[in-house]
């Protein structure tokens, strides 16, 4: 478990520092991130860690697990958030805790009823 830990915690230095200047140049300052701009660097995260063969899905889902909190899925752009990741045709969407999409200001879809 640490290993993948440690694994995350790598990947997602190599992602400030490469993929999002902005933060590195403000010494790894997340905080200046938009919300939008977070999820996209998660969703980048978790396709590089893919790629590479590291799996950090065990590291994800044993907070989730543990909470047994439901998950939800959210656009890149939009306001609702979903229980299908094919609902209202959506371009790569998230996968994130629902709470985290109520605190992100996503609202509930009324097509596919997710979790509220």
């Amino acid at each position: 478990m640490l290993r993948k830990k440690s694994a995350l915690v790598l990947i997602i230095m190599i992602a400030i520092v490469c993929c999002v200047p902005s933060a590195a140049a403000a010494r790894y300052d997340l905080s200046a991130l938009s919300d939008s701009d977070l999820l996209s660097l998660y969703q980048s995260l978790l396709e590089e860690a893919d790629v590479r063969g590291i799996d950090i899905t065990d590291a994800n889902s044993t907070t989730a697990s543990t909470k047994q909190e439901a998950m939800v899925w959210v656009p890149k752009s939009g306001k609702k958030y979903h229980s299908k990741s094919t609902c209202s045709n959506m371009k790569n969407p998230s996968e994130v805790t629902l709470s985290m999409a109520k605190k992100l200001g996503y609202g509930a879809c009324s097509k596919c009823n997710p979790p509220k």
